[in-house]
């Protein structure tokens, strides 16, 4: 059965004007085998805070309970400044693990409820508290490019995600129901991958952190902080422990707490170009103590392999964090699994940081037990990142996509 091209009401072959809003329908005679294709069942389109079911009869918008982002850190602060009021470790580090934990649970609650509200009709849905109903008839502009839907109302635009195969659907329907309101575009091509900009990024933080270093290593002090940093230093040595498990747990927890403090979006960077300052005074610390140039030390330091891997994680888990802000363009279908679902992939990500972390630790205490055999870790380094790169890399691009 044919539709009104204006209103996307049903008509009969034999009606000459369509009975809910007059329009004309004698170009539609004859023309039963280019019928657009059904919006049954509803087009899902989602954004960051709801889900939109685009049908026949007009557009669902559902609200996705309350914004993730928000509860998550809301909770990951209140669990991670109680735990270090109880236990006196770092609040902000505590509180961006638990937001890290608590992210995949929120997700899935999430994704639960919208699976038991898109099984409703329609008319069930549409009846649901917070549900809003937007018929065709308010919707001023829509266009659809790639799997990317925008869309303008009276309240403003509205940007959300689509399957491709959805896009075709709704490419082929819409412009029956609005007319010259609706407009397919062209998918804007990207000169980049997402894995290529994740790896641009985190060479730049690279980088920034890098040059951050060696100029605060090379660089006089300021008036007293030649004092500062030694207690600092001083302070640092005297609790790594004498076990190897203790010097490693020492490192390790430092590292840690850095990655967590530099994946907070934007004030992790700065943090990060801080944390760089605050290595390169402590280096020239070590130089003066000891008698050495602090540009000597830092030839040895990035001749080992430690100096790489650790300094490596930490733009890596400034990138991610910058990541998990920009990866709210998922369809309903990608938010519907929890391995394709933004949080857990964020979680999962920060889960490889660390472990990266521990294995720089690792390589920080036993180097200089080695003395010049410490170069010989170069091998192993080289080749697990090597396997690592090529083993992972079609899953790295994929979850990045």
């Amino acid at each position: 059965m044919p539709y009104c091209p204006k209103c996307g009401k049903e008509v009969l072959d034999t009606d000459q004007f369509c009975l809910n809003c007059g329009q004309n329908l004698e170009r539609l005679h004859g023309q039963a085998e280019s019928v657009p294709s059904s919006l049954v069942p509803p087009v899902p389109a989602t954004n960051t805070s709801n889900l939109y079911l685009i049908g026949e009869q007009g557009l669902l918008k559902v609200g996705t309970w309350l914004p993730m982002v928000a509860l998550t850190i809301a909770l990951g602060t209140f669990l991670g400044l109680t735990l270090a009021i109880i236990t006196g470790l770092n609040g902000i580090a505590l509180s961006v693990v638990f937001s890290l934990i608590i992210a995949p649970i929120i997700g899935e609650v999430r994704a639960r409820r919208l699976a038991g509200l898109v099984r409703l009709s329609y008319e069930e849905l549409a009846s649901k508290a917070g549900v809003q109903a937007i018929p065709w008839s308010s919707i001023e502009l829509m266009r659809v490019g790639g799997r990317k839907l925008v869309f303008k109302t009276g309240s403003g635009w509205v940007s959300s995600t689509i399957e491709t195969s959805d896009a075709e659907r709704l490419g082929n329907r819409a412009p029956s129901i609005l007319g010259e309101r609706f407009a397919k575009t062209p998918e804007q091509p990207s000169h980049f991958s997402p894995l290529t900009k994740f790896l641009l990024l985190t060479a730049i933080i690279l980088a920034v952190s890098e040059l951050t270093l060696a100029a605060a290593s090379l660089s006089p002090f300021f008036a007293g902080e030649q004092g500062h940093y030694t207690t600092i230093y001083n302070s640092t040595e005297a609790s790594l422990g004498s076990t190897f498990y203790q010097q490693w747990w020492s490192v390790f927890q430092n590292n840690i707490q850095v990655a967590l403090y530099g994946f907070v979006p934007g004030l992790g960077s700065f943090f990060l170009a801080f944390a760089s300052y605050n290595t390169g005074r402590i280096i020239q610390v070590i130089g003066v103590l000891n008698h050495v140039s602090p540009s000597d030390i830092l030839f040895v330091l990035y001749v080992l392999p430690h100096t790489w891997v650790e300094e490596l994680s930490y733009p890596l888990a400034a990138a991610l964090g910058y990541y998990s802000f920009t990866w709210r363009h998922q369809s309903y279908a990608e938010f519907s699994n929890w391995k394709t679902r933004a949080s857990t992939k964020v979680t999962l990500g920060f889960a490889i940081v660390a472990l990266i972390l521990a294995i720089a630790a690792t390589l920080e205490v036993s180097e200089p037990s080695l003395g010049l055999g410490a170069l010989l870790l170069w091998v192993p380094v080289l080749m697990g990142a090597i396997y690592a790169f090529m083993k992972l890399r079609s899953r790295i691009a994929a979850a990045l996509s």
